[in-house]
């Protein structure tokens, strides 16, 4: 039987919804141990990694389907509501919430959409392109890059193969930027990395998935000039949570547990094979 593309749809947004069901069934089973984090502290629900896909503020949950951010009115958990849905860019896959700010991160550029207090619905504020090409006929091998946001400022890690006839140039940052004014971030300081992938932050601390090269701690009371306090190798990360003084890394083969509550002295306190 050949499905056309609104059936396609409708049976993604299915399954899509089954799997917001289940979320909030688990959410709400953990919701008096789970608070809002430091970096997300306008009410969003749960404690999520930087390549989280779903979040929820209030009322309203956010998801990505394929290329489209659908807001879901959740309010009822037993009549989900699909009340708005956007198209962007092909490789968007990361969703952030700050200040009532909704970020999104894809290979080629971060959004930023206001969120209606009363409606939930996003509205575009602005995109800002990574603009990583040398010329206009490079060849990018891009991946997806998160962004996380606290305050006025925003975090992205950046990785691609950028390649021309005469080289190749593979790209692997931390990106901090002035998010003030939402409508004109400014990028303030840019670090070099190995393979930056998921990231979190609790208060002036920073924590970055460096893939291959392990986990970097930075000092960010300065946003311009992120300073490097640890540096954990030996496994290859993805992402991380932080929460409460405890930091949980995934890495390709374990978890790792870190205790953070006294930052002169983070201690490792388990690392689980998976």
């Amino acid at each position: 039987m050949t499905l056309n593309v609104g059936e396609t749809k409708n049976k993604i947004m299915n399954k899509f919804i089954l799997g917001i069901i289940g979320f909030l069934i688990f959410t709400s089973c953990a919701e008096s141990t789970l608070s809002p984090t430091s970096q997300n502290p306008q009410s969003s629900s749960g404690t999520n990694g930087s390549y989280s896909q779903i979040i929820i503020q209030g009322d309203f949950l956010y998801g990505i389907v394929g290329n489209e951010i659908t807001t879901l009115n959740i309010a009822d958990k037993e009549n989900i509501k699909e009340i708005d849905t956007q198209i962007l860019a092909y490789d968007i896959e990361s969703i952030f919430i700050n200040n009532g700010s909704l970020f999104v991160g894809s290979a080629s550029r971060f959004y930023i959409f206001d969120i209606n207090t009363e409606t939930g619905i996003p509205t575009p504020v602005t995109e800002q392109e990574h603009n990583i090409g040398f010329i206009e006929s490079d060849l990018a091998c891009l991946w997806i890059d998160p962004i996380i946001a606290d305050g006025n400022y925003a975090y992205v890690t950046l990785r691609a193969s950028v390649s021309n006839i005469c080289r190749t140039e593979l790209i692997n940052q931390l990106r901090v930027f002035d998010i003030t004014d939402l409508e004109n971030p400014i990028l303030i300081n840019t670090t070099e990395m190995e393979d930056p992938k998921g990231l979190g932050k609790d208060e002036n601390t920073l924590f970055v998935c460096d893939g291959f090269n392990g986990l970097k701690i930075y000092d960010v009371s300065t946003p311009s000039s992120p300073v490097e306090m640890y540096h954990f190798d030996g496994f290859d990360s993805y992402d991380l949570i932080v929460k409460n003084g405890l930091l949980q890394v995934v890495a390709e083969d374990r978890l790792l547990q870190y205790d953070y509550t006294d930052l002169e002295d983070i201690k490792l306190l388990s690392s689980i094979d998976l």
